[in-house]
């Protein structure tokens, strides 16, 4: 064999060398590219996961009972001196639900006939030396009686599944301390009173005094004028 086709030969063999190394190369890419984990997913559908939440649930009935709430309304009116003074609604105020302790998640109605908040403002004043509207001496200003429901409540902690787990759920109740969990009453009775009536200070606008002393039972309209409302 001559030099000529001895040359030629090696370049031969070095090219096909160099296109066995690429091929090597390019599956080790391939491979690297695909990670096991994904190939194995592929047969179900997609990955399999959990997610925690917490939820408000009410602690069997709620053992529900009417509390009464006095919003302070209005303005100071000094009356000393000033027979011809009153104390006038201002402007809408808003009376929001609560929780005792400040532990539940978030508001549930229970099943009950209650809202998330109640607004006041209907029109009314009590004015200086008229009976039942500032006839002693000293400030006056006008509350609003707002009707809660009080019901037991309680978290609930809740797994739940999803992608290939998707379904799954399960829930473990009472899973903190119980709260007392404070609802306006859906339907209110516009019942208004001055501070001497409710023997109650004047303080300023949006002062709120809560009585827990109401009758047992979910939501009752409960007239202005019973004499077994708390006042103060």
């Amino acid at each position: 064999m001559g030099a000529k086709d001895r040359k030629t030969k090696n370049l031969r063999s070095i090219m096909l060398l160099a296109l066995k190394t690429l091929e090597v190369l390019a599956m080790a890419s391939l491979a690297i590219a695909i990670p096991f984990g994904d190939l194995a997913d592929r047969g179900d559908g997609g990955g399999c996961g959990h997610s925690t939440i917490q939820q408000t649930i009410v602690v069997g009935d709620g053992n529900p009972h009417q509390n009464f709430l006095y919003k302070q309304v209005s303005g100071v009116t000094d009356c000393d001196g000033n027979p011809g003074g009153s104390a006038a609604v201002t402007q809408t105020l808003t009376v929001s639900h609560g929780f005792s302790l400040g532990v539940a998640v978030g508001f549930i109605s229970g099943g009950f006939d209650v809202s998330v908040s109640t607004s006041t403002g209907f029109t009314n004043s009590f004015g200086c030396g008229t009976p039942g509207g500032g006839s002693e001496p000293g400030s006056l200003c006008v509350f609003e009686r707002i009707q809660l429901t009080a019901y037991t409540v309680n978290t609930q902690t809740c797994v739940i599944g999803y992608g290939a787990c998707g379904g799954e759920e399960t829930c473990t109740p009472n899973t903190g301390p119980n709260s007392v969990l404070y609802a306006p009453n859906s339907i209110q009775g516009s019942c208004f009173y001055d501070n001497f009536q409710l023997n109650l200070p004047c303080g300023v606008l949006g002062t709120e005094h809560r009585f827990d002393s109401g009758p047992a039972g979910g939501p009752q309209f409960i007239s202005c004028d019973d004499p077994t409302v708390p006042r103060g």
